[in-house]
């Protein structure tokens, strides 16, 4: 089944998070083998996402005061 690459592109953030099911990833793995515009926009999403959002940490620091642990 042929499938448009602003239907793989919207899928790629599932696909990185591996939150897509065992289809969609064949799908999607399927299309890149022969797409390098959604490889390419597949490396800049992998680059493009902190591994941590900002100000996470004092985020942290809350929690483990509120649960009642050390700062």
């Amino acid at each position: 089944m042929k499938v448009s690459c602003d239907v793989i592109q919207d899928l790629l953030p599932l696909y990185t998070d591996q939150a897509a099911s065992a289809d969609t990833v064949a799908l999607v793995e399927e299309h890149l083998a022969s797409c390098p515009a959604c490889r390419e926009e597949l490396g800049r999403l992998g680059t493009a996402l902190p591994a941590e959002p900002e100000g996470v940490e004092p985020l942290r620091r809350f929690k483990r005061r509120w649960r009642g642990g050390s700062s």
